[in-house]
């Protein structure tokens, strides 16, 4: 699952959660056991486990970085420095049986190297679940983090743009509510309703059509198909969509549906990138507030308000 970006002031906060199947005391030892550290992180050593201790990091030209340890809390918090630019944080909770990892990244001097040492953490909590789940790590972690690079690349572009975004609360189940926010024939009932959608396949890369129609909500006299490719396919949680088409400052306009369960039901976030500033981007967040409002009312049995 791809971490949460937000803007902070000149930099970021990105975020990071996992769930693994295995107690927290044994996902806090790949964190402080000298010989599980380099199983996910070669560079990486525990030197003094205390607030105020250190990490060390081998620069691998026979010099080392110092980490000063900023929060340390056995099996629940390991907190650090990262040069002047950056602080880490992970964070150990019970859950489930299980252990909810948070990595918490504050990113001060953002650089074009950001995307390629955000798709890095991303590898490497892939490669600790390995570790756990199997007892080896990936088997190509190159190939993994290319994967993901064009992914950071993509999401740290967007924020240079301004972005909408709105949301809804649904009383249905979060498997429901994704099958209508990825499938074509359901999307084409409540997104733009007589607007029918194609997309070829349930999978990252596939291609979606988008097919316009005229109505009272969508001036024009003739049916204008948009396309797509699909970026995100994390069921049941993220799906996002990248049109061929550039928004403001030629960022790209990546529509993004994500779903969390909550309560009895799903709530639902929509966002787009691309818009100049928030004046521009209004009509948009008002068009997309009355899809959700569809979206609502498709799932809970009830006539379409828009």
């Amino acid at each position: 699952m791809l971490a949460t970006i937000t803007q902070d002031g000149t930099g970021y906060t990105v975020t990071f959660e996992r769930r693994l199947n295995h107690s927290k005391e044994e996902v806090w030892s790949y964190f402080t056991d000298n010989e599980k550290l380099p199983k996910w992180f070669s560079e990486l050593r525990a030197e003094d486990l205390r607030e105020g201790g250190q990490l060390s990091f081998n620069m691998g030209d026979g010099t080392y970085e110092t980490m000063t340890i900023t929060a340390y809390e056995p099996q629940a918090v390991l907190a650090f420095t990262w040069g002047e630019d950056m602080a880490v944080r992970f964070e150990f909770h019970d859950k489930d049986g299980g252990c909810r990892l948070l990595l918490i990244e504050s990113i001060h001097k953002p650089s074009e190297h950001t995307p390629k040492d955000l798709a890095g953490w991303h590898v490497c909590l892939e490669v600790i679940q390995s570790l756990l789940d199997h007892e080896r790590p990936l088997a190509n972690r190159r190939e993994e983090w290319e994967h993901w690079y064009p992914k950071y690349a993509d999401e740290l572009q967007q924020l240079q743009s301004h972005i909408v975004e709105t949301s809804i609360d649904i009383k249905q189940p979060i498997a429901a509510v994704w099958r209508a926010v990825t499938e074509a024939e359901a999307l084409s009932q409540w997104y733009s309703p007589g607007s029918p959608w194609e997309i070829t396949e349930s999978e990252e890369g596939a291609k979606a059509l988008f097919h316009h129609s005229p109505s009272k909500y969508h001036n024009g006299t003739e049916v204008n198909t948009l396309e797509a490719h699909i970026t995100a396919y994390e069921r049941p949680s993220r799906f996002a969509l990248r049109w061929d088409y550039a928004g403001a400052n030629d960022v790209p306009v990546i529509t993004t549906f994500r779903l969390r369960e909550r309560d009895a039901g799903t709530t639902v976030t929509m966002s787009e990138s691309g818009y100049e500033d928030a004046e521009q981007a209004e009509p948009v967040k008002q068009g997309y507030s009355m899809s959700l409002a569809n979206l609502k009312a498709y799932l809970e049995g009830r006539p379409l308000p828009y």
